[in-house]
């Protein structure tokens, strides 16, 4: 063979060696770094595991929010990796052993967060912080467990990708010997033909890798060509662009811990703006001493100093501000010492609530309830020390005012001469309070037995309030009764007393309480008020006038005797058409009197009508002449009705026509209707008056001259003026019409009504000569106008207080956020406003009565009993006159849907005391008992997480044992890279440890 052809064989062979080595060097590369890279993982996922445990421990021992936020943080890179993982590991073992490290992933992040939600849960009492303490123990025995899982799980994944590792390297190794023997003795039979063909390749080769070995990860191996070695630099530069991207990767990581380090800064914004929220004063002090306290922005507003000043009462500076505040407890003044912060710093335990009052340097005084803490370290030494002040100024001035307010009603108690007692039944013994002994005129503690103050009850009604008293008892029910009881002066004193009874569980009285009210004057002026009612009844019996009182539309509601006697018929119950006909009324100049020229339509319009006269005819046939006087009703400027006062004169009619056919003789006689009448001769100033005008001025007939000087002596002094003026104008009219008061001779003070007319001189002068008149007691009209006046103005006024209190009460229940429904005295169902309906959901049924309560579905909620009818406590209130309180129930809605409620209800009672109704009120509560069902439901599943904690328990510290055992070779196996050793580890550990 010739050498030529040799060497080109020899070329080739070693070309299709090389190749052939660069491949199975490429190929086991390949496989290498992917292992690496799988243990780098597995390696990290240890790593990660524990240093996620030392965050653990930081949090459970110091309370740290960082630890916290970075136990988070760490937990989710380990999540990153075990998807990672799952990508990078081929083995199916090792994959199942990925998809448990994701399942007991999932569990550790649960039971971390529900140790910090169980830390962060506010506790009410010392039960509930010791059951607080036992859970998160019980959820740091299961956390402990499942990490020790997920790095027994991390630990077969490292020893697995370990072992892969080696297996590869073996094989390479293998293969790279062989290849090495085979290029060894390729390169001994070519090496003196190929050497100046390779040598400058692999000097390329050498120097690209070099630097590339050096740091320059941007450097390219540029070997041209078609042989092996350009496919060797094509790996290298491969590798290269893997390690640029593992080198991206790590600048990523570095990102990554820096945004975790503006998430802590920003946790810690957080934490310094609640502090600034908060609206209660928070104080801290970072030395033992308490010599420097700051605080948050209430505090230092509740104690006047700025933010760089020293709040603290124990600060050297005798000039700092927290020194010259002054505090006060029970009186006494306490040194800084006995401060909440200072003793919690001292005694290295929580201070409980203390009140304090605290006196400004200004002079401002105000009440805190203050409370402190220590601060300690890891290892449980106090370094500082935290106090909440709370500003309960305005507390402790309502508690005050309540005070007060409790002394005004005892005060007002002994004004209004109100007592209360107390009748122990089984022994008889009586307590009275100081008061109600002086309601009998007797000192404090004279009356101590039932039968002491039986003895001074009048012997008519002991008998009958004893009755009444006693049924009501029977039937537990309050009792309201009025007797007589003897004064120590002998006088009986009429007494209002009202009670109720309370019971033993057998359903016996065992105590009867109650009030007892002195009505002895109410009792004196209801008895006037009678009488006079009396009086008025038969003033107007007796009285000749016609009286009536008209409503609003003119109808008659009321008439006197009189009246029915003239007319012939009862105008209140005969209709309109009826008294038209009976009456045929009109003007003496025969017009017919009509809804439109009626004196009484005149008055229903506001005017004061006086003196018209009409003519109406009886049942006889008989024409009589009356004279009307209408006054209208008002109230707030409003016509309400009027008073008519009528006049029967057809007598005097019958005189003034005799008068003028007897060419106006100078007297009227109208003898028969106690009508005084009198004459004035208007040339001499002389008068005269009949025997009934000196009656009506109390005088004997004759005892004066029948002058006007003489008469104006008997003229109200009020009235002078008045009826003055009326004189002035009937000379220029001719006629007298008024009414006015006169004192009587005997100092009666009465009301008389005038009517007259000047008599003129015949000719062309038309000068009056003469004034005939007649006067006519109108007392009796006057009083029934005012008391029928004040009966209706009082009627208007309750009926507008009833109307504006309504008004209110509906406003007021529809303001209310809760249901609230008034009953009736049977406990139907009156009014109730839209929360109440919407509680109910739908159109509920209407009750009439307590029967009707079956309409309405509820259980008690603590038995599951049905709730019967007698048993709601709207009927409870309205049977018994007790209020019920806090009924928690299960009620079905008329939708159909369920609900808990609390249920209440108070009676309703009338002036009298009788029980008129109930005020019903119900709470939706259903949420709150969903929240109490969920927290029963948590509290179960932490009693069997409690169970499957105490199994894990005893295998704790040999577990632990072993975590250290991990870290120990996690250090070895970053000697063997070439890193730091990871956990610093202060003893060896024994080979007998397991």
């Amino acid at each position: 063979m010739r050498i030529k052809n040799r060497l080109q064989l020899n070329a080739a062979v070693s070309v299709l060696t090389a190749l052939v080595i660069c491949l199975m060097l490429g190929f086991m590369l390949v496989r290498i770094n992917m292992l690496n890279a799988s243990a780098q993982i597995a390696g990290e996922n240890v790593v990660n595991a524990l240093e996620r445990v030392t965050l653990r421990n930081d949090y459970i021992r110091n309370n740290s929010a960082r630890a916290k936020e970075q136990w988070f943080v760490k937990h989710e890179q380990m999540g990153r990796l075990l998807k990672l993982a799952a990508e990078t590991f081929r083995d199916a073992e090792d994959r199942k052993i990925i998809a448990e490290c994701i399942i007991n992933q999932d569990s550790i992040g649960k039971i971390f967060s529900a140790i910090v939600a169980n830390r962060e849960m506010p506790g009410t009492n010392r039960g509930s912080a010791a059951m607080s303490q036992e859970v998160e123990q019980r959820l740091i025995s299961q956390l402990n467990m499942r990490v020790y899982d997920e790095v027994i799980y991390g630990r077969q994944l490292l020893e697995s990708s370990r072992e892969a590792r080696a297996s590869a390297l073996r094989r390479a190794a293998g293969a790279i010997i062989g290849l090495l023997a085979i290029v060894m003795i390729s390169t001994l039979v070519s090496s003196w033909t190929m050497n100046r063909a390779i040598s400058g390749r692999m000097m390329r080769l050498r120097n690209g890798a070099a630097i590339i070995g050096g740091g320059d990860l941007d450097h390219r191996i540029d070997i041209r060509g078609d042989d092996e070695f350009v496919e060797l630099a094509a790996s290298f530069n491969s590798m290269t662009e893997k390690l640029r991207g593992s080198y991206d990767d790590l600048k990523r990581e570095i990102e990554e811990r820096k945004l975790t380090e503006q998430q802590l800064s920003y946790a810690t914004q957080r934490l310094q703006a609640l502090m600034e929220a908060v609206p209660v004063g928070i104080s801290f002090s970072d030395d033992v001493t308490c010599q420097s306290i700051t605080g948050n922005p209430v505090a230092l507003t509740q104690f006047e100093i700025s933010s760089q000043d020293n709040l603290s009462a124990s600060a050297p500076d005798a000039e700092a501000p927290g020194r010259q505040v002054r505090f006060f407890m029970g009186g006494r003044e306490i040194s800084d010492a006995e401060l909440p912060l200072q003793r919690a710093v001292a005694k290295n335990m929580v201070i409980p609530t203390m009140e304090l009052e605290v006196l400004m340097p200004s002079g401002r005084r105000w009440f805190a309830d203050a409370s402190g803490a220590p601060v300690r370290d890891a290892q449980g030494n106090v370094i500082g020390g935290i106090a909440v002040t709370v500003d309960i100024t305005e507390r402790k001035r309502a508690e005050s005012a309540l005070q007060e307010n409790e002394a005004r009603l005892r005060l007002a108690q002994e004004s209004a001469h109100v007592g209360i007692w107390d009748w122990k039944v089984e022994t008889g013994e009586v307590d009275f309070t100081p008061e109600l002994n002086r309601l009998y005129g007797l000192a404090p503690g004279t009356i101590r037995t039932y039968q002491d103050w039986r003895e001074r009850v009048h012997p008519a009604d002991i008998g009958g309030i004893e009755a009444v008293r006693d049924e009501a008892i029977a039937k537990h029910e309050p009792f309201d009764l009025e007797f007589r009881g003897r004064h120590s002066s002998g006088e009986y004193r009429w007494i209002s007393t009202k009670g109720g009874a309370i019971y033993n569980e057998a359903g016996s009285a065992v105590r009867v309480l109650g009030v007892n009210i002195d009505i002895t004057e109410r009792k004196q002026a209801e008895e006037a008020l009678r009488q006079a009612m009396v009086e008025q009844e038969a003033i107007l019996e007796s009285v000749p006038l016609l009286i009536s009182l008209h409503g609003r539309d003119g109808a008659w509601l009321k008439v006197n005797p009189a009246v029915v006697k003239l007319f012939g018929l009862d105008p209140v119950s005969a209709s309109r058409e009826e008294i038209a006909n009976r009456l045929q009324a009109r003007f003496p100049d025969g017009t017919p009197l009509t809804e439109k020229n009626m004196p009484s339509s005149r008055a229903l319009q506001g005017e004061l009508v006086r003196n018209v006269e009409y003519v109406i005819t009886d049942s006889e046939g008989t024409d009589h002449v009356l004279m009307i006087n209408a006054v209208p009703l008002q109230k707030d400027g409003n016509v309400y009705g009027m008073v008519l006062s009528q006049t029967d004169i057809t007598d005097l009619k019958l005189a003034e026509k005799a008068l003028r056919e007897s060419e106006e003789r100078k007297r009227m006689v109208l003898e028969a209707s106690e009508i005084g009448t009198f004459e004035v001769d208007l040339q001499t100033g002389e008068g005269r008056w009949n025997n009934v005008e000196y009656a009506l001025l109390g005088l004997e007939p004759g005892d004066a001259p029948g002058s006007p000087e003489r008469f104006f002596q008997y003229v109200h002094p009020d009235d002078v003026g008045l009826l003055t003026s009326n004189w002035e104008n009937a000379l220029r009219s001719g006629e007298l019409d008024a009414e006015f008061r006169i004192v009587r001779a005997d100092g009666q003070e009465r009301w008389l009504a005038g009517k007259g007319r000047f008599l003129y001189e015949s000719g062309g002068d038309n000068r009056p000569l003469q004034f005939l008149g007649v006067n006519f007691d109108i007392t009796a009209r006057k009083q029934a106008e005012e008391a029928l006046l004040l009966k209706y103005s009082e009627l208007e006024t309750a009926t507008k207080l009833a109307e504006d209190k309504r008004l209110r009460l509906a406003a007021m229940m529809e303001a209310l956020p809760i249901g609230v429904a008034i009953t009736d005295a049977w406990g139907g169902s009156v009014q109730s406003n839209d929360a109440f309906e919407r509680i109910w959901a739908g159109p509920r049924p209407e009750t009439h009565s307590i029967e009707d309560y079956t309409k309405y579905q509820a259980w008690w909620a603590d038995t599951g009993k049905p709730v019967e009818p007698e048993e709601w406590a709207s009927a409870l209130a309205v049977i018994t006159g007790r209020g019920v309180t806090g009924q928690l129930l299960k009620i079905q809605r008329f939708d159909g849907s369920e609900a808990f409620v609390i249920n209440s209800a108070s009676p309703i009672r009338d002036a009298e005391g009788a029980i008129a109704g109930c005020a019903v009120a119900v709470q939706d509560i259903t949420e709150l008992k969903r929240a109490e069902q969920q927290i029963s439901g948590q509290l179960e599943e932490l009693r069997i997480l409690n169970e499957d904690l105490k199994l894990f328990n005893k295998s704790f510290v040999s577990r632990e044992f072993r975590m250290i055992e991990l870290k120990k070779e996690i250090n070895e196996l970053c000697a063997q890279n070439g890193e730091q050793p990871r956990y610093p580890l202060e003893f060896e550990m024994s080979d007998d440890v397991e």
